[in-house]
């Protein structure tokens, strides 16, 4: 919002605020006429400023940020979560790769801030795990799964 309307809402405001404690009453100013000249002629100016398209866009984007639901914090870490499993370990892994840690760090910072124990718990994908390797079975893959995101945990936090 810029300078001038604030100024011409409080302007509107205080006339109308003294015109109503001078004698008048409210009815005189909020009625039928005058909210369709105000509402007509705010549609009929923007209009003139800008495309139809433009209108309409705009129109959207202001429905939408006030039907918007903030979404709660423990359902925004799911997320987060959900997407790290996608690319933070290798199949047949444990090793956390590269961009992983930066990433899990700032879900711990977050989720440190919460109150309660966090438990991490290893999954794995559904590949079996070929013999002869470090790890019999993806159940034996899992533990070492979720030590290597436990570790990445802010030092403070009670996981």
């Amino acid at each position: 919002m810029d300078l001038a309307t604030l100024i011409g809402l409080v302007g509107v405001c205080i006339v109308v605020g003294t015109a109503i404690v001078l004698g008048g009453w409210v009815a005189a100013f909020v009625n039928a006429p005058s909210l369709v000249l105000v509402l007509g002629g705010t549609l009929l100016v923007t209009l003139m400023k800008f495309s139809v398209q433009q209108f309409l866009n705009a129109t959207k984007v202001a429905i939408e940020a006030f039907i918007y639901r903030v979404p709660e914090a423990e359902d925004l870490i799911d997320e987060s979560i959900e997407l790290l499993e996608k690319d933070s370990l290798a199949s047949g892994n444990a090793q956390l790769e590269p961009g992983a840690h930066d990433a899990l760090a700032k879900v711990g910072r977050l989720v440190a801030s919460m109150q309660g124990a966090i438990t991490v718990s290893g999954h794995t994908d559904n590949v079996p795990i070929k013999g002869g390797g470090t790890y019999r079975s993806n159940w034996d893959l899992s533990a070492p799964r979720a030590v290597s995101v436990a570790h990445v945990s802010p030092p403070s936090s009670s996981w």
